[in-house]
């Protein structure tokens, strides 16, 4: 021991005072302690930050009393279980038994297999649910929009029309036709009409709608925090075959230029284009107008196929004019074979059952507009119609056109604006022509129809 308190420090070291050794000490250990702190607010701050969540339609998932959830296992892509003999829809000449099997399965069974096709411009995906049956998905809202959490302003038409004077709105994302289909579908049952396969909503984990794709895109959103992905779901419906709707056959019949067709089965497949185009006329869908989308089968009624591009001027169309081009038929039937022409003559022939039935849906309380939501309410997707992105006034300014939605509610009364439209056209053909030459009855009316409108 050295004068001074001082220690001697042995093999080499340097001496030092103990307070000088001290301080040296809890430097060290204050210096650990805040690197230790700063790893773990880095860490905190991965976890809760992570992937920006993305846009759920059910508002419940955005609670502000829910904990952010913990991170999950990394899930590997899984193998698909594809049946070897499907089930497919082959007979729709009576649908509601159909509907009774089909809709609870397309609603619930859990999903063996998925796998992106190509047909068409909608984006669709070929699926096997459990049980073996065949299902074509078609989503609601495109993926790139839930992946960013994007929104989009929701107007009211009233808004549009102060904004526009003579506003132009069109379907944006035309590729996702999901919702469309479903809204569609059920507007086919409310009119006792009966030609659409059963077509469902639902709601698809993005763990579930990635499961079997191993891709590296995939593989990033089979692992986010969980979301749903709102889709259509619509049966397989095999031995469909491309009808012809020719004026010749049947557009001179309609368009009251010459009798209706002699034949049993020509006679009713006539009413069922009229049938057809009225639809179209109800649900503003313009694309059966190049002729496709127009198919039957053997065990088939002329189905009412493809609907996704339904609605496609907004809650009313673009305009009563244009609207009204719609049942002049497809371009086959027309001079002007690109449809810009519309003062075409217009069919002015239609099924009793038809007339009947809007005029009914249109005199009850609440409307057409009420027998649609009292049909939709229990979708999944409801109310629907907030899943449709909307260009406004794309015409003036194509490179400035905002993104946006449209008020559901205002879908729905467009619904009996349109049908006072259509009812108006069918007086004016009774007063030109005679109710008895306007208003004709199925020689062979499906029977599910007769008892629907009553």
């Amino acid at each position: 021991m050295l004068s001074g308190g001082v220690r001697e420090v042995r093999a080499g070291s340097v001496r030092r005072p103990w307070p000088t050794y001290m301080l040296y000490t809890l430097g060290a250990l204050l210096f650990a302690a805040l690197m230790l702190s700063m790893a773990l607010l880095y860490a905190s701050s991965t976890v809760l930050e992570g992937v920006s969540p993305l846009r759920d339609p059910s508002p419940a998932l955005h609670s502000t009393d829910i904990a952010p959830s913990p991170p999950r296992p990394y899930l590997p892509a899984r193998t698909p279980v594809w049946y070897n003999d499907p089930l497919l829809v082959t007979d729709l000449r009576d649908p509601l038994p159909v509907d009774q099997e089909w809709l609870p399965v397309m609603r619930n069974a859990r999903i063996t297999a998925i796998e992106w096709f190509h047909a068409g411009l909608s984006t669709k995906y070929r699926a096997h649910l459990e049980g073996g049956y065949q299902v074509s998905i078609k989503p609601a809202l495109p993926e790139d929009d839930l992946a960013d959490d994007e929104d989009f302003e929701t107007l009211r038409w009233s808004t549009v029309e102060k904004k526009h004077s003579h506003p132009y709105v069109t379907r944006a994302r035309r590729e996702v036709q999901g919702a469309t289909e479903v809204s569609a579908f059920h507007a086919d049952r409310v009119l006792c009409l009966h030609r659409k396969p059963p077509i469902a909503g639902r709601l698809i984990p993005n763990e579930v709608f990635y499961r079997f794709n191993a891709s590296e895109q995939e593989s990033e959103r089979r692992n986010m925090p969980p979301y749903n992905i709102p889709v259509g779901i619509i049966p397989w419906v095999d031995g469909l075959h491309h009808t012809t709707v020719t004026k010749q056959v049947y557009g001179e019949a309609l368009l009251m230029e010459a009798p209706m067709p002699s034949r049993e089965d020509k006679y009713d497949l006539t009413l069922d284009i009229s049938d057809t185009l009225v639809f179209d006329f109800l649900i503003d869908d313009h694309d059966r107008f190049k002729s496709q989308n127009w198919e039957h089968g053997a065990m088939l009624p002329l189905l009412i196929w493809d609907s996704g591009l339904g609605w496609v001027h907004g809650p009313r169309g673009y305009s009563e004019e244009k609207e009204a081009a719609l049942l002049c038929g497809p371009s086959l039937w027309r001079e002007d074979p690109d449809g810009k022409d519309y003062s075409c003559p217009k069919i002015c022939r239609f099924s009793s059952l038809i007339v009947k039935r809007v005029r009914q849906l249109v005199s009850t309380p609440g409307g057409f507009a009420n027998a649609m939501r009292e049909h939709m309410q229990d979708e999944p997707l409801f109310p629907m119609f907030n899943n449709s992105v909307y260009l406004v006034d794309r015409s003036k300014h194509p490179q400035d056109a905002p993104y946006v939605l449209l008020e559901s509610d205002e879908f729905y009364d467009g619904m009996d604006i349109k049908a006072h439209r259509f009812l108006a056209i069918v007086d004016e053909c009774i007063a030109e022509h005679g109710e008895e030459e306007v208003l004709l009855e199925y020689k062979n009316p499906r029977a599910s129809r007769v008892k629907c409108v009553g």
